[in-house]
Order: C-alpha cells, then sequence, then structure tokens
C-alpha cells in the first residue's frame, strides 16, 4: 500500500502517550488519531476495486436518506465518480497495511519554522468511510517520538483541525535538519566527481606557487628597505643615564661622606 497526504485538514480525534519496547529499553511515544474528510480518489491507491465497487456516475439528484432533500452536487471529481451507490451505507472499512519510516508534520503557525517535522513515523490502522458527493472520510493512526516541547504541542491539537502532511522520507527535498537548502543535482554530481581530475589542483594549471619547505618565508619582505642595508632612521634622542650615587667616581674613589670617620 502507498498513499500520500499532503496539505490536508484533518480532525486529531485522539492523542496517546504510550511506551514502546526497543530490544530491552522502554521509549516514549504518542500514537495519534486522525480523521480526513478526502476525495473519493484516495481510495484508488488503498485498493483499486473499492472505488467502483461504491461509487458510479450520477443517474439522477442526490437526496438525503433521512429527510428526502435533494443535494447539491459539489465535487470536483474529474471523472464524474461522484455518487454513492448505497446512501444508507455507516460501516468504517479497514484497509491493511502501514507505512514505515514516514514523515508526518503538522502544518502549524504561519511560516514552515512553526511547524511539527515527526520523522520515522509509523502510520497504520487506515479506515475509510464512503459517503455521496465524491466525499470519503479517512481515518488512520499515527506512532510518531516527539520532544517534549513537541508533545505539548501536540496535545493541544486535540480535537481541533489542522493541515497535515504524510509524506516518504526524502531527505534531497526537504534539506537537513539545522535549516540547510537542499542540494541540486549539478551540486551532487560536482560532489561526486571532486577529487576525480588529476589537474583540479596542479599549481602549473592555477598558477599557485609551491609552499616554500621549512619556516623560511618565500621572499624576505624587508628586502630594499633602510632596514635591510643597516640605516635606522629615528627621531628618538638618545641619553645617558646619570651616574649613581652609590656607584665608583670616574678616578675610582667612593663617594663616602666628607668627614665621616675611618674605621680601623
Amino acid at each position: 500500500m502507498y498513499v500520500e497526504i499532503e496539505s490536508a485538514l484533518a480532525k486529531i480525534t485522539s492523542v496517546t502517550p504510550i511506551s514502546e519496547k526497543h530490544g530491552k529499553k522502554r521509549v516514549p511515544a504518542h500514537s495519534i488519531i486522525f480523521e480526513l474528510a478526502m476525495s473519493n480518489t484516495i481510495l484508488i491507491p488503498l485498493d483499486k476495486q473499492l472505488r467502483s465497487a461504491f461509487y458510479q456516475k450520477p443517474t439522477s439528484a442526490s437526496a438525503d436518506p433521512k429527510s428526502g432533500q435533494t443535494k447539491i452536487d459539489t465535487s470536483n471529481v474529474e471523472d464524474g465518480i461522484s455518487q454513492l451507490k448505497f446512501p444508507w451505507w455507516t460501516q468504517w472499512i479497514e484497509i491493511p497495511g502501514d507505512l514505515v519510516g514516514w514523515v508526518l508534520t503538522f502544518h502549524t503557525g504561519n511560516s514552515e519554522r512553526s511547524h511539527i517535522v515527526l520523522e520515522d513515523a509509523k502510520v497504520s490502522a487506515f479506515a475509510v468511510l464512503p459517503k455521496d458527493l465524491g466525499i470519503t472520510l479517512l481515518k488512520c493512526k499515527a506512532i510518531v517520538h516527539p520532544s517534549a516541547h513537541e508533545k505539548g504541542k501536540i496535545d493541544e491539537l486535540l480535537q481541533t483541525e489542522v493541515k497535515i502532511s504524510i509524506l516518504p522520507p526524502d531527505s534531497a527535498a526537504q534539506g537537513d535538519m539545522i535549516g540547510h537548502p537542499p542540494q541540486t543535482e549539478a551540486q551532487d554530481d560536482a560532489s561526486e566527481n571532486e577529487g576525480d581530475d588529476p589537474e583540479a589542483h596542479d599549481p602549473d594549471v592555477f598558477g599557485e606557487q609551491p609552499a616554500a619547505s621549512g619556516d623560511a618565508p618565500l621572499e624576505d619582505p624587508f628586502a630594499g628597505t633602510d632596514l635591510a642595508r643597516g640605516v635606522v632612521k629615528s627621531d628618538a634622542k638618545v641619553t645617558t643615564k646619570k651616574t649613581r650615587k652609590g656607584g665608583p667616581q670616574p678616578d675610582g674613589s667612593w663617594p663616602f661622606p666628607s668627614g665621616a670617620p675611618a674605621h680601623a
């Protein structure tokens, strides 16, 4: 079974915290049940015979089975197969199969940054209820592993309607989790072919100079300057320090105080 749902309005009828056993560990998870009103063409990927078994092209105006009032067909089914063959039908039909590893998205807020994107979702328990005028109710359950912050936001959506998408994982179209744009095919080819060309890093091709061995620079940055010729120009004044009083005098005598008594 393969079915994709993109930006469809769904009612969250149940949100239940559960615990899954992964090996010897218990992993917290959320079980979410959705109910969507969709075109009866959703039956085609679920079962090819199901749509033709319940729907036909209108043979007369559809009427409400209880009140008998005529219904206006506002369906936009392209092939015109919109009239329910059994207006009295009220039983849900269970569809076997599940989708493992898909991406469930809650289109909340006003921008993509506010959406709740849950990867590695398991979608199962599909059931359909054919309705007149080309409408089919679809019900399914998703097992996801949201973060603590996402759990609170999902709990607030209980018994409300929100647009959701259930799509297969496609990292090339979605980009990564830190906001980098998806790579184009040209970028992918360039990444794969990188390093195949032996001239890609040839210094002779790109005019690059090879690095010199050791720590010596390629050329003397001071060549041709006064510093290289041993000439230093400066406005600084050089002064000599005064002779300290405690040191010897030029004639070799020590500056003892005059009249000081001599020691034997």
